[in-house]
């Protein structure tokens, strides 16, 4: 059968490949420190070139605080053509009105507290206006109505509850039903005799008191009283009854979907649209400008600069971090070791005894390893590592007596006298001189050797007359060698006594 005409696969020994790699330990941890020292270098440089970068946007903004604000957005938005600031102040003013209806619903009192069940005061006002017409009553009634969101009400209001917010979250709270004291015909409802009841609700957020709150908003109404009295006309204003409820409030509940829909849609949908349409350079601007009220809003520059503090601090310097030290170190290892398993299957070499039983189908006579004495790369070897491999196979007169041994074992087998050693091994591979050593010790023991150099050209004429065959490879040898010379053995019908690994 022609061996040629069949493809062997070609066979990497996860063990051999392991061993190699630790005699080689020095090269492996010089791979290690230059990947090293090239990702944290660069890590440091991109590091050093952002550290830059952050302390040049920091002075210029250190620069800009003694702008005034609306100078510092005019100068941004002036640096775009007019097409594309508008579409800039687009994006802005959605941000804005985003910006304010969230705060709005954070705020918020009224839809802070549970719009479905709110606790609330209900105080009924008799307001009597004597022998007056019933419109004066009326007329009394609705200056009542609207003095609920003057100032000093709401201040007094603002005092028991205990907040800091502006009016408007306050005149939320308070509610009047007698907002239009005339029904769809124009006739007076609520009044009679001169006299009419007044209702007003009190929204109170948990742990308000209510009798507080009712004196304050009573007191109030009565100092209004006089003014009331010399506009519209004498009268007396008297608290009929006072209650505390939980109610339904349908308009808060409307009011809160509506905002909370709105913002989700604005979030969601609009902005992200309109910012898909933007640039880089135009997004930055928009977020800038966002950035610029935000801070005046919420006294941002002024708490920076009380604190004396300025951004060009906040900017960290640039280190070699320690986790990229290890990536790199361990990226180089990793490194080495694929390159090296590329390197091992391309060059298709015999790496080990075990592949040369694979690669030429015969047994395994003997090993024998020697320190190479004209090795110049002191990364790729390790004493201490060949010490441990290879054990007691370092003494190459004992491997070559066990050689011989079996040798002479196996031609007595076969009945043979004779054999052909076919030499895979470079001159330059052999400087201990060992197959010399091998033949001389075959031939002592009355064994006639042959020896055919066949790591060049095989010249075929050499095989005619052998009938016993040794082949003797070693780590330098080609893999493909080897199953060429099986392929030409067997169409000689030279028998193969064995193979030799010379390591």
């Amino acid at each position: 059968m022609d061996l040629r005409d069949n493809q062997v696969e070609m066979k990497l020994n996860i063990r051999d490949l392991l061993w190699d790699l630790l005699t080689q330990w020095k090269a492996v941890l010089l791979a290690s420190l230059i990947m090293m020292l090239l990702i944290a270098g660069l890590k440091y440089y991109t590091d050093t070139n952002a550290y830059k970068a952050a302390l040049q946007s920091a002075k210029e903004a250190e620069e800009m605080k003694s702008v005034p604000v609306e100078e510092q957005i005019s100068k941004i938005l002036d640096a775009f053509p007019a097409d594309e600031r508008t579409k800039i102040e687009y994006a802005i003013q959605q941000k804005e009105w985003l910006d304010e209806k969230t705060d709005y619903v954070n705020k918020s009192i009224l839809l802070n507290t549970n719009p479905t069940s709110q606790r609330t005061l209900i105080l009924d006002y008799c307001i009597t206006a004597g022998n007056k017409s019933d419109a004066i009553a009326v007329a009394l009634a609705r200056g009542y109505a609207f003095y609920m969101n003057d100032e000093k009400v709401l201040d007094q209001v603002r005092q028991v509850i205990g907040s800091d917010l502006d009016n408007k979250y306050i005149a939320e709270l308070i509610s009047t039903p007698f907002s239009n004291p005339y029904d769809k015909n124009g006739e007076i409802i609520d009044a009679d005799a001169g006299a009419v009841v007044l209702e007003t609700r009190v929204v109170m957020p948990e742990g308000v008191d209510a009798e507080q709150m009712e004196k304050a908003v009573t007191a109030a109404l009565k100092d209004y009283s006089r003014e009331l009295s010399s506009t519209v006309g004498d009268h007396t204003i008297k608290l009929l009854k006072s209650s505390e409820a939980n109610l339904y409030n349908r308009d808060a509940v409307n009011t809160r979907d509506t905002i909370l829909s709105t913002i989700y849609s604005m979030q969601n949908t609009y902005i992200k649209s309109t910012e898909i349409l933007l640039t880089d350079q135009q997004l930055a601007a928009s977020e800038a400008v966002v950035a610029l009220k935000r801070s005046v809003a919420n006294g941002t520059q002024q708490v920076q600069e009380s604190a004396g503090t300025t951004e060009a601090d906040a900017v960290q310097k640039p280190r070699i971090g320690k986790k990229y030290l290890m990536l790199g170190f361990i990226l180089g290892a990793m490194a080495y070791i694929f390159v090296y398993m590329l390197y091992v299957m391309f060059k298709g070499n015999v790496s080990s005894a075990e592949q040369l039983e694979y690669y030429s189908g015969s047994r395994l006579l003997g090993e024998v390893y020697y320190r190479n004495k004209n090795a110049k790369n002191k990364l790729m070897q390790s004493k201490l590592v060949d010490g441990i491999r290879f054990k007691d196979k370092l003494d190459e007169n004992r491997q070559v007596d066990k050689l011989i041994s079996s040798i002479m074992a196996v031609c007595q087998h076969a009945d043979a006298s004779d054999f052909t050693l076919f030499r895979l091994v470079d001159a330059d591979d052999d400087n201990n001189g060992l197959i010399d050593k091998i033949i001389n010790k075959a031939k002592d023991c009355g064994i006639d050797t042959a020896v055919e150099d066949i790591t060049g050209e095989v010249d075929e004429q050499k095989l005619v007359s052998a009938k016993n065959a040794i082949c003797i490879a070693g780590n330098r040898s080609k893999a493909k060698s080897v199953m060429d010379l099986r392929s030409l053995l067997n169409e000689y019908d030279i028998k193969q006594l064995g193979n030799v690994f010379l390591g």
